[in-house]
């Protein structure tokens, strides 16, 4: 499943934690918005990345079914990559 996780505060740090899940994730195409591949739900990627009541973060995770729309070449290859949904 491919989630758009959107931080409120520094993104650097959600980045880090996100680097440390060991999953694929795509941080290239806006400032404020990083995709990540993740085979959970958003409320246990939440947790992981410590946006949840007691994580100390800010953010919000929101799964992704479909997208459109126009972007880097790059970034629709990694959602055609790692997006398995069906």
């Amino acid at each position: 499943m491919i989630y758009a996780i959107v931080p409120f505060a520094s993104e650097d740090d959600i980045a880090e934690r996100i680097r440390d899940l060991d999953a694929p994730y795509f941080d290239k195409e806006a400032p404020k918005v990083l995709f990540v591949s993740f085979h959970g739900t958003a409320e246990e990627l939440s947790r992981k990345l410590g946006l949840s009541k007691s994580g100390g973060g800010t953010g919000v995770v929101v799964s992704v079914a479909r997208y459109h729309g126009f972007g880097r070449r790059s970034l629709w290859e990694w959602l055609e990559r790692y997006d398995d949904a069906p």
